[in-house]
C-alpha cells in the first residue's frame, strides 16, 4: 500500500482485495480497489490489478525518479551490495546523498535493508529525516525491515516515532506490527492493534487477509486451536476469503497437536483451491504427506514442485528425498537435486539430505550395510554424492540426534564403497563409541588412520581426552599428551587440567609442579577458567596453604584473579574455619559481590560468630549498595535453628519479610524445624 504517486502490482494482492469486497474505483492511472482514503492529506490507497502493472511500469520507466534511472546510483549501490561490498556501497551513498529525493531515500532504506545492512538502513534513515518529512511508505519500510531482523524493540520505538511525526499508520502498519506481535506471542497487544485498527479516528481501516492472517498464525504457532479457529471466523463474516496462507497455519497447527482428522479437512481444502503456493506452502503439504503416509499425494505434489521450481531445504527435502526412493521415483528424484545443485549454493547440505534418505530407508527395512549399498548403486546419477563431506555431514546429524545405528551405518557403507574417510569422521566415531575400553578404541582408530594416510588432529586427540577424564581414566591422560607429541602436536593449557586436578585430588603436590614447571616450560599460562577448576580442587581437600601457594604463583604470572577465583579462596577458609583470613581476604578484594558476602556470613553463622556476621551485613550494603537476600538470611537461620536459637532465628526471620524477601525450599524448611521446637 503506498501513496497515491507509488504504485504496487502483485495479483495476489487484488484478488485479496476483490474478496474482501472493497470497492472498485478507476481513474487516470487505472483501474483498482480503494482500500482508504484521507481527505485532508489527498492521499489515496490502492491496489491495483495486475492487467494494469505493465503500463504503471512504462510510465515509470519514461520518467524516473533522480537517481533511479538505469544506470544510476539506486543500481550502483544495489550492484556492489549484491557483491557484498557494502562499505563501497555506503561510500558510493555519502557521495550522492545530497540529490536525493524522498522516493529515493525509501528504496535506499529498504534496499540496505534487504543486504542486512541495519546500521546503513538507520543512518539513511536518519538523512532522510533531516531533510524530509518521512512518510508511511519510510516508516512501514523501516518496520518490516525491523520485523524480519527480529529487532522488536527497535520497531515498537520505530512506530512510537511514527505517531510523534503525525503519520497516520496504514493497513500495512498494521499488519506489520501484528505479525511482529504475534511471532514474540504477545496476543494480548496483537488483538489490541487489531481493534485500534478499525477504531482510528483518522482513517478507520478494515482488515484485509494479510492483517488476519497475521493474527492467526500466532495463534496457531502458539497451539490454540479455539482462538485461531476464531479468527478465521471472523474472517469469513468479515468477507474476507482465506488464502493459502491462512490454510497452511491452520495445517501446521493440526499437525503440530496430532489432530490428523482437521489437518486432513484442510490439506484438501488446500489442494482444491486455485493458488500459487509458496515454498513454506509446499513444506507443510510434504509434512502432512509424510506424518500421514499419504504416498499418492506426496507423489502429486513431487511433480508440482518439480514443474515450479520449488527448492525446499531442511525436513521437508529429506522427507521428500525419503518417499522417493521409496516409491522408486529415481528419476524425478535425480532431476530435482540437478535443478537445486544448479540453483543454489547449498549443494553439500541437500546431498546430505539425499545420503541421509537412502540409509534411513535401509535401517526403516531393516537392512544392513549390503541393502544400503544396493540402495546406492540403484542411484547411478548420485555417484558425486558419495564422498567423505557428504558422509562426515550425515555422520554429524546423527551424532547429534543420538542415532548411533546410522552413525555405524554410515561408517560401514564408507567402508563398503572405498569412500576415504577424514580425520572429523573417526573424531565422530570415536564421540559415539559405546566400548569401555576407550584407549583401545582410540589406538585402534590411530591404526587406520595410518592406513588411510590419514593424520590425527588436536580435535581428535581433545575428545580422546574429554572421554577418558568423563569416565575418571585420569592414568590415561598422561599416556595421551605423550602420544600427542610423537604427532608433532603440543597440548595447551586446558589439555592439563584434568591430570592437574587429580594430583591435587590424591594430594600428589610433587607431580603437580612438575607439570606447572613441564608447562612454563612449553610457555603455556594457565587461563582463569584452568585457575578456578584447581582451586577447586584444593578446596575439596581442604588444602588451604597450597591453594594460596598456588594463587601467589597465578599472581606472579599477571594473571588477575576474578570473583570467582576470590570466592574459591574464601570458602576454602571459611571451611576450615579461618574466618578472620577470610574477612580479610574479603576486604582486599577489588569486586565483591553478593556470593563473597554469603559465603562469609553462612561460615560466621555456622561458628556461631553473630557480631561478624551483623558487621559484614552493614559491609555488604555499604560496598554493594544492596540488602541482603535469602541466601543471606537463610544461612543465619539455618545456623541458628540448628544451634537450638529458636527466638534469635525468629528475629532474623521478621527481618527477612520486613525487608520483603521471600522464601526459599530451605528456608520453609527451617521455619518447619522453628514450629516444631516452640
Amino acid at each position: 500500500f503506498f501513496a497515491e504517486r507509488c504504485f504496487t502490482f502483485r495479483r495476489k494482492t487484488a484478488v485479496c482485495a476483490q474478496a474482501s469486497g472493497y470497492e472498485e474505483f478507476e481513474d487516470e492511472h487505472g483501474k483498482g480497489f480503494l482500500l482508504g482514503r484521507e481527505d485532508q492529506g489527498n492521499m489515496s490507497w490502492r491496489v491495483l490489478g495486475s492487467s494494469f502493472s505493465e503500463d504503471a511500469r512504462k510510465r515509470r520507466n519514461e520518467d524516473p525518479a533522480p537517481g533511479m534511472e538505469e544506470g544510476g546510483v539506486l543500481w550502483e549501490i544495489r550492484d556492489l551490495l549484491e557483491a557484498g561490498d557494502a562499505t563501497g556501497a555506503w561510500i558510493v551513498y555519502r557521495q550522492n546523498v545530497g540529490d536525493f529525493s524522498l522516493t529515493l531515500f525509501n528504496c535506499l532504506v529498504n534496499l540496505f535493508g534487504k543486504f542486512d545492512a541495519l546500521d546503513s538502513a538507520d543512518r539513511v534513515f536518519s538523512d532522510l529525516c533531516d531533510r524530509y518529512r518521512p512518510d508511511h511508505v519510510t516508516y512501514n519500510t523501516l518496520l518490516t525491515l525491523q520485523s524480519k531482523k527480529g529487532e522488536y524493540k527497535t520497531l515498537w520505538w520505530t512506530y512510537e516515532k511514527m505517531l510523534e511525526h503525525g503519520i497516520v499508520p496504514t493497513l500495512h502498519t498494521y499488519t506489520i506490527l501484528i505479525t511482529a506481535a504475534s511471532r514474540q506471542g504477545n496476543m494480548d497487544l496483537a488483538e489490541n492493534l487489531f481493534l485500534r485498527m478499525a477504531l482510528q479516528k483518522e482513517l478507520p481501516l478494515s482488515p484485509n487477509v494479510l492483517t488476519f492472517n497475521a493474527l492467526l498464525s500466532g495463534y496457531a504457532k502458539l497451539g490454540d486451536e479455539k482462538a485461531a479457529e476464531e479468527v478465521a471466523d471472523r474472517m469469513i463474516k468479515a468477507r474476507v476469503g482465506p488464502d493459502h496462507v491462512t490454510l497452511t497455519s491452520l495445517m501446521l497447527m493440526y499437525l503440530d497437536k496430532k489432530n490428523f482428522p482437521a489437518a486432513r479437512r484442510v490439506f484438501l481444502q488446500l489442494r482444491s483451491g486455485n493458488w500459487l503456493f509458496s515454498k513454506g506452502t509446499y513444506a507443510a503439504q510434504v509434512k502432512y504427506c509424510g506424518l500421514t503416509n499419504n504416498h499418492w499425494q506426496l507423489g502429486k505434489i513431487s511433480k508440482e514442485i518439480l514443474l515450479n521450481r520449488v527448492e525446499l531445504d531442511g525436513p521437508a527435502a529429506v522427507q521428500l528425498a525419503t518417499t522417493m526412493i521409496r516409491l522408486g521415483r529415481f528419476d524425478d528424484l535425480a532431476e530435482m537435486v540437478e535443478y537445486f545443485n544448479e540453483s543454489s549454493n547449498r549443494k553439500p547440505v541437500y546431498g546430505k539430505h539425499v545420503l541421509e534418505a537412502v540409509l534411513r530407508r535401509t535401517l526403516d527395512v531393516g537392512g544392513g550395510c549390503e541393502d544400503a549399498i544396493v540402495a546406492m548403486e540403484a542411484l547411478p546419477f548420485f555417484e558425486h554424492l558419495w564422498t567423505t563431506k557428504y558422509f562426515n555431514a550425515v555422520l554429524k546429524s546423527a551424532q547429534r540426534k543420538g542415532e548411533l545405528d546410522l552413525v555405524r551405518l554410515s561408517a560401514q557403507v564408507m567402508r563398503g564403497i572405498d569412500v576415504k574417510p577424514s580425520v572429523a569422521t573417526f573424531t565422530i566415531l570415536l564421540e559415539t563409541t559405546e566400548v569401555d575400553n576407550i584407549s583401545y578404541e582410540a589406538e585402534r582408530m590411530i591404526k587406520y588412520m595410518r592406513r588411510y594416510g590419514v593424520r590425527p588432529d588436536l580435535v581428535f586427540f581433545r575428545t580422546w581426552l574429554r572421554l577418558e577424564q568423563r569416565e575418571g581414566n585420569i592414568n590415561a591422560v598422561e599416556r595421551i599428551l605423550a602420544l600427542m607429541e610423537k604427532f608433532n602436536l603440543h597440548p595447551e593449557a586446558p589439555d592439563y587440567s584434568a591430570l592437574m586436578c587429580e594430583c591435587v585430588r590424591k594430594k600428589n603436590f610433587r607431580r603437580l609442579r612438575q607439570l606447572l614447571d613441564e608447562m612454563d616450560r612449553r610457555g603455556l599460562q594457565p587461563d582463569l577458567v584452568f585457575v578456578n577448576e584447581l582451586l577447586n580442587a584444593f578446596a575439596a581437600i581442604g588444602a588451604v596453604k597450597e591453594a594460596e601457594d598456588f594463587l601467589q604463583q597465578v599472581q606472579r604470572a599477571s594473571l588477575k584473579p576474578d570473583a570467582i577465583t576470590y570466592n574459591t579462596i574464601i570458602k576454602l577458609h571459611a571451611r576450615r574455619g579461618n574466618l578472620d583470613s577470610a574477612e580479610r581476604l574479603l576486604k582486599n578484594m577489588p569486586s565483591p559481590d553478593r556470593i563473597s558476602f554469603n559465603t562469609l556470613v553462612a561460615a560466621s553463622a555456622f561458628h556461631n560468630d553473630f557480631r561478624r556476621v551483623h558487621r559484614l551485613l552493614r559491609d555488604m550494603e555499604a560496598r554493594l549498595n544492596t540488602k541482603p537476600d535469602v541466601a543471606t538470611y537463610t544461612s543465619i537461620i539455618g545456623a541458628l535453628a540448628r544451634g537450638g536459637e529458636t527466638s534469635k532465628a525468629k528475629l532474623y526471620l521478621k527481618m527477612m519479610q520486613d525487608n520483603g524477601v521471600q522464601p526459599n525450599k530451605e528456608t520453609h524448611r527451617y521455619i518447619e524445624l522453628l514450629n516444631e521446637a516452640a
